[in-house]
């Protein structure tokens, strides 16, 4: 029979005969002195007492009292004071053997703990990096790449984890989670780093710390001045976790960007939805039909390319130092900048090149003196076989760039146009007249006039059905584009009257407010009866005898030779509208 006494090691209640009790008392009194001049000694004495009182739970299965090999175990599992001085006495082969044994033992297994040491939240994806040995950078991409992919439930399966996983707080548990032997060699070297992390952390902060409490010391008092603790250290949290957020949405930004570029790039299809873009593949057959050589058309492109993806990069680099600190090299930021200078030297050279061969304009015109109609009113509708309105968009659908465009399409050697425009002005006489003009640009005007000659269109006047026109065009594949332009002038005498059909809105509609000649008709003008006067068109309303709208202006045609008689029918020559965005390089080369 032995005498038994109670101890209490970190908060558990044991009971311990007396033999054992007075091993353990002298052993933890020599790890005491050994830790007394550490500022941590009551924080790693609290760990080690936790420590032993897991081992002694694992010994005793169902026993009431701590014998004498409980303690022997623990001294053995936890190694002996002596061994952990300084490390300045040399010890031989045989004594490194002996300490290595008696140190750790068999390995201990790892424990899934949250790490507060490197967490975002609640420390769980950091937890199970840990407990897997990998760097908790890769689990956060992922995480990311679910979230954005619907994939599932992270967010919830986060939260559940975050109940349940425990958070490493002693020194023992974050061994544990690092799948390290709870000794006291381990418990003090935890201890240490985390003082050395304190310490940096604190010399990084200290001048301004400094600074900012001799600036304000002597504006607050005591309880003032520790709200305003209270109230920092919770705005650098918000500060925090809005640099995360908006870490997440720069990645997902980046991330939609380049697979857009790589998509347009690489897989190799940038289709027309309706119609079939026979011209060439992807961007790299729409740049073919847009410069004159296929090296202008490559150069430009890949420049292009690279301009678009040097921001995504930045953004990238920028998403990744929000959410994971990771610090860009020097030279990456140098060799990005110069490969944008670069690019955009580049492709800047080639939209001069292109540009030269915009500079001349050649037009052709067709006259056509339309009857008077019986019933004094010239109905003008949209030709029957382009009874579609024009519609612009794009989407990414399946890793392939598509564009839903019905203002170009691509028929084998030919391409279909639907940026015909009309015009309205006062005729010089008591006629109807329409003018067709056809025009397009070159380096030389006769290049400009051939290429105006090629444009295919139609215009029909019948008695019954009126004025019929079309806003669609085609010209060759190998003439390039090169703003060809189709405009439909009418010229409508002085009380005249005239019906624009519903349809004949895509010959009135504008893509770019701005760029439209002041004879271009607005589209609601469409579906009425409209009569010229002398203060320009006015709309007329069944059963009213004066015109309900202000009137729309016509400017009186302009003349080829200022001698010839008022009365005499000329062409107009006013400069062509450019609705569309091939015409905007046109404008670009008038600069």
């Amino acid at each position: 029979m032995k005498k038994t006494f109670t101890a209490n090691l970190n908060g558990t209640v044991f009971h311990i005969e007396e033999d054992a009790y007075d091993q353990l008392q002298r052993y933890l009194a020599n790890i005491r002195a050994k830790f007394s001049g550490s500022a941590e000694a009551e924080e790693i004495m609290a760990d080690i007492e936790a420590r032993i009182a897991e081992l002694f739970h694992e010994r005793l299965q169902g026993r009431q009292a701590v014998s004498m090999a409980d303690v022997d175990h623990v001294k053995q599992v936890m190694g002996q004071p002596e061994d952990y001085v300084d490390g300045d006495t040399t010890d031989g082969p045989a004594d490194t053997e002996e300490r290595a044994y008696r140190h750790y033992g068999p390995r201990k297994h790892k424990r899934l703990f949250r790490d507060p040491d490197d967490r975002w939240l609640g420390g769980v994806i950091s937890g199970l990096a840990n407990y897997f040995g990998t760097d908790p950078l890769w689990f956060r991409i992922a995480f990311i790449v679910v979230l954005i992919a619907g994939w599932g439930s992270p967010v919830l399966i986060y939260l559940i984890m975050w109940a349940l996983i425990p958070e490493a707080i002693t020194a023992a548990e974050k061994l544990e989670m690092h799948g390290e032997e709870v000794t006291v060699d381990n418990i003090k070297r935890k201890f240490d780093e985390g003082a050395e992390r304190f310490k940096s952390g604190a010399e990084k902060v200290a001048s301004e710390a400094r600074e900012m409490g001799r600036k304000y010391w002597h504006r607050s008092s005591g309880p003032r001045r520790d709200m305003g603790y209270r109230a920092e250290s919770v705005g650098h949290r918000v500060l925090d976790i809005l640099g995360k957020v908006v870490g997440a949405f720069l990645l997902l930004l980046a991330i939609i960007l380049g697979l857009s570029l790589i998509a347009a790039l690489l897989s190799g299809t940038a289709t027309w939805t309706n119609g079939a873009f026979t011209g060439g593949t992807g961007l790299m057959g729409l740049m073919g039909f847009i410069f004159p050589s296929g090296g202008q058309a490559v150069g430009f492109l890949l420049s292009t390319i690279v301009l678009g993806l040097v921001p995504v990069v930045l953004i990238l680099l920028a998403a990744l130092w929000l959410l994971f600190r990771v610090r860009t090299p020097r030279w990456a930021g140098w060799g990005l900048t110069t490969l944008f200078i670069v690019a955009l030297v580049a492709a800047t050279w080639f939209s001069i090149r292109l540009a030269a061969d915009f500079r001349a304009k050649g037009a052709e015109r067709t006259p056509m003196s339309i009857p008077t109609p019986a019933n004094g009113v010239l109905e003008v509708k949209l030709d029957n076989g382009d009874n579609t309105t024009s519609s612009l968009g794009w989407g990414y659908r399946r890793g392939i760039v598509q564009f839903d465009m019905d203002l170009v399409k691509f028929d084998g050697e030919l391409v279909h146009l639907r940026f015909a425009r009309l015009q309205v002005q006062q005729s010089p006489d008591s006629a109807f007249h329409l003018f067709t003009e056809r025009i397009a640009r070159g380096y030389l005007p006769e290049q400009a006039k051939e290429r105006a000659k090629h444009i295919q269109t139609n215009y029909v006047w019948s008695d019954v059905d009126g004025l019929s026109l079309s806003s669609l065009y085609t010209i060759p594949v190998g003439d390039k584009m090169r703003a060809q332009q189709v405009i439909h002038i009418l010229q409508v005498p002085l009380g005249g009257k005239v019906y624009f059909a519903p349809g004949t809105k895509a010959l009135m509609h504008d893509l770019w407010d701005g760029f439209n000649d002041d004879h271009e008709l607005e589209t609601d003008m469409a579906g009425g009866t409209w009569e010229m006067t002398t203060r320009g068109l006015q709309e007329v309303k069944r059963g009213m005898d004066q015109p309900s709208q202000p009137p729309v202006a016509p400017a009186s045609p302009k003349r080829d030779d200022p001698s010839a008689d008022a009365t005499s029918l000329r062409a107009p020559q006013q400069d062509p509208a450019y609705p569309n965005l091939f015409h905007l390089l046109t404008n670009f080369a008038r600069i």
